[in-house]
């Protein structure tokens, strides 16, 4: 199965993981030619293994056996396919996602109406078909109504200044807020997300503010803390670790969605308090040159790299576009990689996932 086109994580996994492929057909013809003779004890073994197990790489003191999958949907040419779900499951319930042999995200293939026009463009022209055929057609939506909180100017200098300013938008109440400094960290954002666009309505807006302002001071706490630390180990940053937001961060961000999209609230919230993070560096432990494994530091460009993106004309015409939020691994450690990390705009949730990440981060 080959890499989707601008998801360039499978090719370059699969061939570096091989000295050499031992296909099925491969070991149908060395048993043909040694029918009447016994077969070489490895091979007769490497056989013997095919029969009972999935695909297995061997190493010089281990083997690494996985499962053989318990379903399987392939097209007329048996390449991995499958409309509406996995193309192979296994017993533990891991999934494959294919189209016509190519690798997918689960996301493309259910929700294929999420994908930027400027991205989609570069599917097979079934696919393409198969995404405008799942997209919503004919049905209104209810219009939202964003809450007056989201142009409102909230104090950034104290927090209890800014939370104080949105308890009294909220007529003092902000659930979602008191839940996550009270431990309920990850279940706030999920039920945040699952709200959707509605998010930005009101009584919702406000706290999901209080939970985004507030995420991103620790945020911020933890980058300061961490930089320190890494001074302290000597490690060689390769720009300035962290810039604080400016004083026209917030002029910038209403530019920044007027020329591109609406902004996910927790992008938003990193643009406001924490401002932009640059970890790339070198370090003879840390971060040895030459080494093979990409450390994949963490990397948040200044919002004025993302204007000027804007200003330079890069967004195409359509209703979609996106913003490079940093480089891929490969790229952070001066090696060709692939397309970088970025979001899709407009967002108008409370947080994006982010985009050309092999992990299935969020933001």
């Amino acid at each position: 199965m080959s890499g989707q086109t601008r998801w360039g994580t499978i090719n370059p996994l699969i061939p570096s993981s091989f000295n050499r492929h031992y296909t099925f057909s491969m070991m149908a013809a060395d048993e043909a030619a040694a029918e009447g003779r016994e077969a070489p004890p490895a091979v007769a073994a490497a056989w013997q293994l095919a029969r009972s197990a999935g695909a297995w790489w061997p190493f010089a003191h281990s083997v690494v056996i996985s499962d053989r999958p318990v379903e399987l949907h392939v097209n007329t040419d048996h390449l991995l396919h499958r409309e509406g779900g996995p193309a192979a499951l296994f017993r533990d319930g891991m999934q494959v996602w294919g189209w016509n042999g190519h690798a997918m995200r689960e996301e493309w293939i259910m929700r294929p109406e999420t994908i930027p026009a400027r991205d989609l463009k570069h599917f097979d022209a079934a696919f393409r078909a198969y995404a405008a055929a799942r997209s919503p057609v004919g049905n209104p939506k209810t219009k939202l109504k964003p809450s007056s909180i989201l142009q409102k100017e909230v104090p950034q200098a104290a927090a209890e200044e800014q939370i104080a300013e949105l308890r009294k938008h909220n007529d003092g109440r902000l659930p979602f807020f008191d839940r996550y400094v009270a431990g309920e960290h990850e279940v706030v954002w999920w039920e945040l997300v699952q709200l959707g666009s509605s998010v930005r309505e009101d009584p919702h807006a406000a706290d999901a503010l209080a939970v985004a302002y507030e995420t991103m001071r620790r945020v911020k706490a933890n980058i300061l803390r961490v930089t320190a630390q890494l001074k302290a180990l000597g490690y060689t940053f390769a720009h300035e670790p962290h810039e604080l937001p400016g004083p026209k961060v917030r002029r910038q961000i209403a530019q920044l969605e007027k020329m591109a999209g609406i902004l996910p609230l927790s992008l938003r919230a990193f643009y406001e308090v924490v401002g932009a993070v640059d970890w790339t560096g070198q370090h003879p432990g840390l971060v040895p040159r030459m080494d093979s494994v990409a450390p994949d530091p963490l990397v948040v460009f200044p919002i004025q790299d993302a204007l000027d993106e804007c200003k330079n004309g890069w967004r195409e015409e359509s209703d979609t576009a996106t913003i490079v939020i940093a480089p891929d691994d490969l790229h952070k450690s001066d090696t060709s990689g692939g397309p970088p990390y970025e979001i899709s705009v407009p967002d108008l949730n409370a947080d994006s996932k982010l985009l050309n990440e092999r992990h299935d981060c969020i933001l």
